[in-house]
């Protein structure tokens, strides 16, 4: 996590950008309010501005005041919870810790969904299937391609006991079958346009083709190609989602 902090205050000094401070001494804190205004102030603000004000915050009365902190509490405290209390610790005891990631990585999308205070439906569940089951392939071809270093940090993912790398490879393969299933949800429910049939099959079949290949040659190279396939396919599918979208 420092790592990444330190890229991204180093890549935004070099275009002149001065990152906001995000960690104040939060385990100098007195009280949980004092933590909480110390500890990710810029998670903290996303919440309260993005969420917590967008659902209507104080305005709407005493009931909805508590409803909406709730909900912002339940989503944001829920994907930090999961990370910290599950994912963390299970990364060293169980290959199950990516299914729980997976949880916490997709949970921030419901995040962004009820801001906008939209009604929960076919476009915030899909989405959000999506985001959960991609994870898998694309973090199994990640610890695949770079498993000695996983294997000498301790970390016990799934090709940590998969020598010949076929549960690795397969599972990879499911997941990857399965989110191109997921992603034809809106055309069969005749809610995008013809041309979603065809972006939408057409990225599908670069995944699983990538899956297929993993699974066939379970090498550091058919994982890295996974692994590409993977960064393409996300914005690929939920840009078509966006611009095909019936009216």
């Amino acid at each position: 996590f420092s790592g990444y902090s330190d890229m991204a205050i180093g890549l935004s000094r070099l275009f002149g950008i001065k990152l906001p401070l995000n960690f104040n001494s939060p385990y100098k804190s007195t009280s949980i309010i004092d933590f909480w205004n110390r500890w990710h102030i810029t998670l903290s603000q996303f919440l309260r501005q993005y969420l917590y004000f967008a659902l209507g915050g104080n305005r709407l009365g005493k009931a909805r005041r508590y409803t909406n902190m709730m909900l912002t509490m339940l989503l944001g405290g829920l994907a930090f919870l999961i990370y910290v209390l599950a994912y963390t610790p299970l990364k060293r005891r169980t290959p199950a810790c990516t299914l729980v990631g997976a949880v916490s990585g997709a949970i921030p999308l419901l995040m962004g969904w009820a801001a906008t205070g939209a009604e929960f439906g076919l476009w915030s569940i899909v989405p959000f299937a999506i985001l959960f089951l991609w994870q898998i392939p694309h973090f199994l071809a990640i610890a695949w391609w770079r498993r000695a270093d996983y294997i000498g940090a301790g970390y016990r993912v799934l090709p940590h006991e998969d020598r010949q790398g076929y549960r690795t490879a397969g599972w990879a393969l499911m997941f990857a079958m399965a989110v191109f299933a997921v992603s034809l949800a809106p055309a069969a429910a005749n809610r995008v346009t013809h041309w979603y049939w065809l972006g939408a099959v057409a990225a599908g079949f670069v995944l699983n083709f990538s899956a297929v290949r993993f699974f066939l040659r379970r090498d550091e190279a058919a994982a890295r190609s996974l692994f590409l396939a993977s960064l393409y396919y996300l914005p690929a599918v939920y840009s078509l989602m966006l611009l095909c979208r019936e009216s």
